[in-house]
Formats: C-alpha cells, sequence, structure tokens
C-alpha cells in the first residue's frame, strides 16, 4: 500500500467516527481530496479535512477529545494540526470554500465509500480554490509552486474531458 493509499484509509477510518459521534459529513481535501478527484496521485503528506466552522471554535474540545481517543494528538492549534507519530491531519472549516474561494459547499457530490460519508469537490471547484490559493503569499511559498503545477493538471484534464 503506497503512502497516498494509506493515508485515504486512515481518512475513511476517522470520516467514520466524525459520521457516527459527531454526525458531522467532512469534506476530503488538499492533494489527497484531488487525487481522488483526478484519479492521480499528488504525493500527500498530510489528511486534509473541512469541517462546520462550529467544530474549529465553539466544539473545538468535542472534536479535539475525539481525535485523541482516536490515537491524536495536537501539535499545532493555530493550524488545527494533529499527528499520530505517523500521520498528520489538519482541519479548517467547510464554510471557507465561500468565502474564499467562491465554491458552493452545499452542492458538493456525497461519497459513500466502506461505511463513511464524505464531501469531495469537483475539479472545477479545484481549479478555483488552487487559483485563490496561488495569489496568496504565504501558500504560494509554501508549497513551491505545487499550486501551480495542481492547477496545469487540473486545466490538462478539464482540455481532454471537452
Amino acid at each position: 500500500m503506497n503512502k497516498e493509499q494509506q493515508l485515504h484509509k486512515e481518512f475513511i477510518r476517522l470520516c467514520k467516527s466524525f459520521n457516527k459521534e459527531l454526525c458531522i459529513i467532512p469534506v476530503l481535501y488538499g492533494s489527497l481530496g484531488l487525487g481522488k478527484a483526478t484519479k492521480m496521485d499528488f504525493s500527500p503528506k498530510d489528511i486534509d479535512i473541512l469541517v462546520p466552522f462550529v467544530y474549529l471554535y465553539e466544539q473545538w474540545i468535542v472534536l479535539k477529545k475525539l481525535m485523541e481517543r482516536l490515537g491524536y494528538s495536537l501539535i499545532d492549534y493555530r493550524e488545527h494540526e494533529f499527528s499520530d507519530g505517523y500521520n498528520q491531519v489538519g482541519f479548517s472549516y467547510i464554510e471557507d470554500l465561500e468565502t474564499f474561494a467562491e465554491v458552493d459547499y452545499r452542492g458538493l457530490e456525497k461519497v459513500l465509500e466502506d461505511g463513511a460519508e464524505y464531501y469531495v469537490l469537483s475539479l472545477d471547484d479545484y481549479l478555483n480554490v488552487y487559483t485563490k490559493s496561488s495569489a496568496d503569499g504565504y501558500r504560494r511559498s509554501k508549497n513551491h509552486g505545487k499550486d501551480l503545477k495542481k492547477m496545469e493538471v487540473i486545466r490538462k484534464i478539464k482540455g481532454e474531458n471537452q
């Protein structure tokens, strides 16, 4: 099992707990989510998950305790990042899709996989996200042009499918 497959398997495990214990249907995001959308390996290093805003603020302790029960420790409060010593999981909030990248999060495709329910972004949604994030100086320098490469791949796929 490669790293991407292992991360996806771990996402499904976490997702089942979010579904059952918090009644959250999260969004699979970042390189792992884009990999699922394109059926390509973008060499994800972590699991990016979007949850409702309330779980990063008013209900933060509930999410944190669940992650701890699942074997994770908080490693960066500001970035909402956890680690279990092998996997790293970062959280942001679903509603930011709309304000940040003009993506209607209420219209995302829902996936049911191995008993886990989650949402995925379309290629157009990812293009909006990466276009916006590539304009952000911090993210642009942090990701060494990876976002621009992802945008090129998405545009190529969309061109092939049109």
